[in-house]
Order: structure tokens, then sequence, then C-alpha cells
């Protein structure tokens, strides 16, 4: 059974004071954190793109590879 709560009037102001305040708080690391997704996800994308470029950049000397390997076994 729940019983009522009583607070003198200078407490609830401070506690609503408080309640304002840790909202903000957490709003303001809500906000935070979607900044944080947003940089990570730029940083996977340009990621992705440098792997891609190393990829094409492999392969290219593996064909300069092949083909002077070719042109020194003739």
């Amino acid at each position: 059974m729940e019983m009522p709560l009583f607070v003198k009037l200078e407490k609830y102001d401070e506690i609503t004071r408080t309640l304002r305040m840790i909202r903000a708080k957490v709003d303001e690391a809500r906000a935070s954190l979607e900044k944080i997704k947003e940089i990570k996800t730029q940083e996977d994308k340009e990621m992705e793109s440098w792997s891609q470029e190393l990829e094409t950049i492999q392969e290219k000397i593996n064909k300069i590879e092949d083909s002077l390997q070719t042109t020194q076994g003739q």
C-alpha cells in the first residue's frame, strides 16, 4: 500500500530544480551520443573507402608483378 509523500515546500522546489538539472544533463548526454554515432558512421565509411582503395592498389601491384615475371620468363 502506497503512503502519501509529504515534502516541505522548500525541499519540493529544490527537488524540482535538481530534477530539471538532471534532465538537462541527460538531454545533453543524449545529444553528445548522437554526435558520436554520426562521427563513427562517417569514420566507418572512410575506413571502408580506404580499404577498397588499398585493395585496388594491391591488385595493380599484383598485375605489375605478374607482368614483370611473365616478361622476365621470356
